[in-house]
């Protein structure tokens, strides 16, 4: 299992995995991320074009959380 977190910045939706410090979006795909962005995110509900772009992209065992834990 994959835990992510659906968070909006200003730019949109974006998928944040946690675990690996990692995030994806439509534009721009995956990116590092720092705790200083992600303390300016603010959640988000999960997008279903963004999930289904993930499960395309080889990401087929994700847990939905609300926030990191």
């Amino acid at each position: 299992m994959m835990n992510v977190i659906f968070k909006q910045d200003a730019f949109g939706v974006i998928a944040v995995f946690p675990d690996q410090m990692l995030c994806y979006s439509h534009i721009g795909q995956h990116s590092a991320y720092d705790n200083a962005w992600y303390k300016t995110t603010i959640p988000a509900e999960p997008d279903v074009n963004l999930l289904n772009e993930l499960i395309l992209a080889g990401y087929d065992n994700l847990c939905v959380k609300n926030e990191v834990t």
